[in-house]
């Protein structure tokens, strides 16, 4: 008789625990929540990171022969530009996808939709915009790209 005990113990334990176990998920799986698409994941949703570019003294000789460089296309904002590095050239941000006037529309002259203008040996900082670009983002140099400074700019 107590062989047959023992048999119908041991299931019965084994029962016991597997039901203790589905409870334990059916209380937890209801407060496992998982993030939406697009909710602030840290100080910043999906889709509004910023972009950046840095430039230094290796910089392509495509750019040093052209001296320009597009880094958005289309709408956007410029972040900041980060001066790690003085260098003697200066250089200039647009609100433009060329540098050939003639490309652009006739309202869209230099003056108009020029964002910043950075001098030779600009001092080592970082300079906040936060400005709405219609057009894009281009960098220019006015002088030989290959002795411009260490810069980081961001932008999205």
């Amino acid at each position: 008789m107590m062989n047959k005990m023992k048999k119908g113990i041991i299931p019965a334990g084994i029962l016991t625990a597997i039901a203790g176990i589905l409870a334990a998920i059916a209380i937890l799986i209801p407060k496992i929540e998982v993030a939406p698409q697009n909710q602030a994941l840290g100080s910043v949703t999906g889709g509004n990171e910023y972009y950046s570019t840095t430039t230094s003294a290796n910089i392509s000789p495509y750019d040093i022969q052209n001296k320009v460089k597009l880094l958005r296309n289309g709408p956007g904002t410029v972040g900041s530009v980060i001066l790690t590095g003085i260098g003697i050239a200066e250089f200039e941000l647009y609100d433009a996808t060329t540098s050939n006037q003639l490309l652009r529309a006739s309202t869209m002259s230099s003056s108009t939709i020029l964002v910043a203008s950075f001098p030779r040996a600009a001092p080592a900082g970082t300079y906040t915009f936060d400005i709405a670009l219609r057009n894009g983002l281009l960098l220019a140099t006015t002088t030989k790209a290959e002795v411009m400074g260490t810069t980081t700019i961001t932008w999205r």
